[in-house]
């Protein structure tokens, strides 16, 4: 390994990709010349958002439950659709489950955050709330392409029935 400098320098040993040139780890960026301040009504906000998201989260935790009870339901009932209906909800429960924890992090450091005027707080909720917003931002784009495929097979699949029911009533 060679030695590289710091940027107070002091030798130290490069580790590979990670304290390459211009790599910076999550979070730990360097300050800039003025720190980000938080106004007394920036901070009612968060209040607003961490009680929000409090009540969110606990409205999907309760939406959890009862899709696993609807999957648990479902999946006795021993039918085939039945059980590929119950697996589904299974799925789903376990989908949502991701956004929910996230929901009650980012309320609880955002409460934390305006409670004790904590900057790590803050920065743990953004760090959560981004994590939110990326995740729903992705299922988002995985059920549009979703969507369009499904309208393509649908639109494919009338054209091959209609042409078939055409062939079978012409005279």
């Amino acid at each position: 390994m060679e030695e590289i400098q710091n940027p107070q320098g002091q030798p130290q040993q490069q580790a590979g990709y990670q304290q390459q040139a211009g790599y910076q780890q999550p979070y730990q960026q360097p300050a800039p010349q003025q720190q980000l301040k938080i106004s007394g009504a920036g901070e009612y906000l968060l209040k607003g958002i961490a009680k929000w998201m409090n009540i969110i989260a606990i409205l999907s935790t309760i939406m959890i439950i009862l899709v696993i009870i609807a999957a648990i339901y479902l999946l006795q009932i021993g039918y085939s659709a039945a059980t590929g209906a119950g697996v589904a909800y299974l799925v789903v429960a376990a989908i949502y489950l991701y956004p929910t924890i996230q929901a009650f992090n980012v309320s609880k450091n955002f409460k934390l955050a305006t409670d004790t005027t904590s900057d790590q707080a803050l920065e743990n909720g953004l760090g959560n709330l981004k994590s939110l917003v990326t995740f729903i931002g992705v299922l988002s784009i995985i059920g549009f392409i979703l969507l369009i495929i499904s309208v393509i097979v649908g639109i494919t699949t009338y054209n091959q029935a209609s042409s078939e029911l055409n062939s079978l009533f012409e005279y």
